[in-house]
């Protein structure tokens, strides 16, 4: 009786009834559009729902200086003249009495400059390590100067570093700079410590903190634990053989 009431409807309306093939086909259609892809060119729908508009313009403008330094990076020719350009620069301020006055940021920018070549090495492995000098500056360049100072060469070098090893992701970039920030903050506690044990104490700090973060961001035991066993080891190193030489260098005998 329904399908005789339908079947009328249909004719008083003049619509054709659709066969099951025309169904089958038509429902067909709908499933190919639901799951095909969009395609979307790069950066077209970056802007995530519910940031800000200054934020979302600083991450533009960071990812233009990031490509535009990442390609001048991998021009062999401008890095070695850059290089020869700092070196000639140092050698003839080391000559003349402004000298005395600029020795620590010379030194300073000098470190930085390490420190952001030494992340350089992350590009050549494909697990998360921590085989860079930005946290070993970070400390000494505290001690030496201030714990601002260190800090600014700490977030300074890491962002560097990033930038020219092709990190175009902002949040990525900042990220560990948190751990600079945090040492920098807790490195007046250790005064009158050694310098072994305020820099171990502190890269102990730094690896808890980073790897909280990395483990919260990307869910990896094998990065978090690679991170943690070359962070603490080769910053062993680093404080245990080095840190009294380049305290030296900055007037401070370790």
């Amino acid at each position: 009786m329904g399908g005789f009431f339908s079947k009328l409807i249909t004719s008083l309306l003049g619509e054709k009834e659709e066969k099951p093939k025309e169904q089958s086909e038509r429902l067909a259609e709908v499933k190919s559009a639901l799951s095909s892809r969009v395609h979307a060119r790069p950066g077209e729908y970056d802007d995530a729902e519910g940031e800000s508009t200054i934020y979302t313009m600083i991450k533009k403008a960071y990812r233009r200086v990031a490509s535009a330094l990442s390609k001048k990076s991998n021009d062999r020719r401008a890095v070695a003249m850059t290089g020869v350009a700092v070196a000639v620069l140092i050698t003839l301020l080391s000559y003349t009495q402004l000298f005395f006055y600029l020795h620590g940021t010379v030194l300073a920018i000098i470190f930085i400059l390490i420190a952001a070549m030494s992340k350089l090495i992350q590009k050549l492995i494909p697990t998360v390590v921590g085989f860079d000098m930005c946290l070993f500056f970070t400390v000494l360049v505290g001690i030496a100067y201030h714990p601002l100072a260190g800090i600014a060469v700490g977030v300074l070098s890491s962002t560097l570093g990033s930038i020219i090893r092709g990190q175009y992701d902002m949040t990525n970039v900042i990220m560990p700079n948190a751990g600079y920030i945090a040492a920098g903050i807790l490195l007046p506690f250790f005064a009158g410590s050694s310098i072994m044990v305020t820099g171990m104490v502190l890269t102990a700090v730094y690896i808890i903190l980073m790897s909280i973060i990395f483990w919260f961001k990307y869910y990896s035991i094998s990065n978090t634990a690679t991170f943690v066993v070359t962070s603490l080891a080769f910053n062993y190193v680093l404080f245990s053989s080095y840190s009294t030489y380049f305290l030296k260098i900055m007037g401070v005998n370790g």
